[in-house]
């Protein structure tokens, strides 16, 4: 268990520091030199000269800042409200204040849903997928999940955190998200092409799950995993225990136990 956690910190570390291997490319700063464009030619010698093309890059999904992606997307969530407020000193762009419904749905004594409030800073500069969301959960200051529809079974599960984001590529197969890749995706990234599925999940989820290498990779299943048999019996439960989890590093840890069944 410490080994898993200590793993998990170490990327959350890495996406902070290192530079990003995932899909995501960030556009060159300005004032940066084009070296292939032509320069201008001295004297009087007439210079045949080409239309340098278009480098910047395409992208299948951009992205935009975090406050303007709320702003456009609240009311697609019930559970979510931005709350607006004028605080001295404070700038209501960069910072955001968001409000979650309890997710066991605890009500007050006059039976009001509970909710939590979370307060976002750099909200202007911080990176959301805009593509289509189908569910938003906030789990503490500055960290959350978003879920993205990309195709007909295709899914990302998106995690922010304080350098980023850590996204899960999934595929929906009986009605259950199964985590195959993951990438990360650094403040100043413009977009991402997600990676195609390249594993036969179906196959991989009929075959006899390595019961001895999952409790090596997620401990709290061991008193679970009788009667267990399949990757799909194994995996069934992880994806189900997230529904109970707030903490971000946790439930990456769940994803990656997940995407080591379907990729071993």
């Amino acid at each position: 268990m410490m080994q898993q956690e200590e793993n998990l910190s170490e990327m959350v570390e890495q996406l902070e520091t290192s530079t990003t291997e995932a899909p995501p490319t960030t556009l060159p700063e300005e004032g940066t030199p084009d070296t292939d464009t032509p320069q201008e030619a001295s004297g009087t010698e007439e210079v045949a000269t080409t239309e340098t093309p278009d480098e910047t890059p395409s992208f299948d999904i951009p992205t935009m800042a975090l406050n303007a992606w709320v702003t456009a997307n609240r009311l697609t969530f019930e559970n979510i409200r931005l709350h607006r407020t004028d605080i001295r000193g404070v700038d209501r762009e960069k910072t955001m204040i968001v409000s979650d419904l309890d997710p066991d749905g605890v009500t007050n004594e006059a039976g009001d849903l509970i909710k939590e409030l979370s307060l976002f800073t750099n909200a202007d500069l911080f990176p959301m997928l805009n593509t289509e969301a189908v569910s938003m959960n906030i789990f503490s200051t500055n960290s959350f999940r978003v879920i993205y529809k990309i195709g007909d079974t295709r899914y990302l599960k998106s995690y922010g955190v304080k350098a980023g984001l850590i996204v899960v590529a999934c595929e929906e197969i009986n009605d259950l998200l199964i985590p195959y890749t993951k990438f990360k995706v650094k403040k100043k990234a413009i977009g991402i092409n997600p990676p195609d599925c390249t594993v036969d999940i179906s196959a991989k989820l009929t075959q006899v799950a390595d019961i001895e290498a999952v409790h090596l990779l997620y401990p709290q299943i061991q008193r679970h995993t009788e009667g267990m048999e399949t990757n799909l019996q194994v995996i069934t439960w992880l994806m189900q225990r997230q529904a109970s989890i707030r903490d971000i590093h946790h439930l990456v840890q769940l994803d990656d136990t997940a995407i080591h069944i379907i990729n071993s």
